[in-house]
């Protein structure tokens, strides 16, 4: 069951199931398994998935599911260099100003090597939608040097 509705049957042979229906958001999961006229205790699972469109890793601005010294390299390309933008420009806003800028770099710098407090969310371990509106899913709020 996914959030209280029968999602599938699953035969005993399977090990896993992807649910292609779910959607965004939090999802419940309850999971029973039954032989004959026996059936096991209930187990739980909430799911919050991943690769989801719209949902990204703060600090990973060269979208490879993980925070390390490529990307502020990639943000420092784009913004000095002209190279191509981030995939996603809210994972480059590691300081979650709702601007790609300088700072954003420094922020990524200072995680990394001085172990700073965790990104703002969805940080480190949990890619998730951006809980703060801004322009940067249409583009704007980057500042470039001129």
């Amino acid at each position: 069951m996914r959030d209280g509705s029968a999602v599938a049957a699953i035969s005993g042979e399977k090990t896993s199931f992807l649910d292609r229906e779910a959607g965004p958001g939090i999802h419940r999961y309850r999971i029973t398994a039954e032989d004959s006229s026996r059936r096991s205790f209930p187990v739980t699972v909430t799911s919050l998935p991943t690769g989801v469109p719209g949902t990204f890793l703060r600090g990973d601005a060269k979208d490879d599911g993980r925070i390390d010294i490529s990307d502020p390299i990639v943000l420092m390309g784009h913004l000095f260099q002209g190279t191509p933008q981030p995939r996603c420009l809210d994972a480059g806003d590691a300081d979650d100003s709702g601007i790609l800028d300088l700072t954003d770099v420094a922020v990524l710098l200072w995680y990394l090597f001085k172990g700073a407090s965790l990104l703002p969310p969805p940080g480190p371990g949990s890619a998730w939608f951006d809980p703060t509106p801004d322009d940067l899913s249409r583009g704007a709020g980057i500042r470039r040097r001129t």
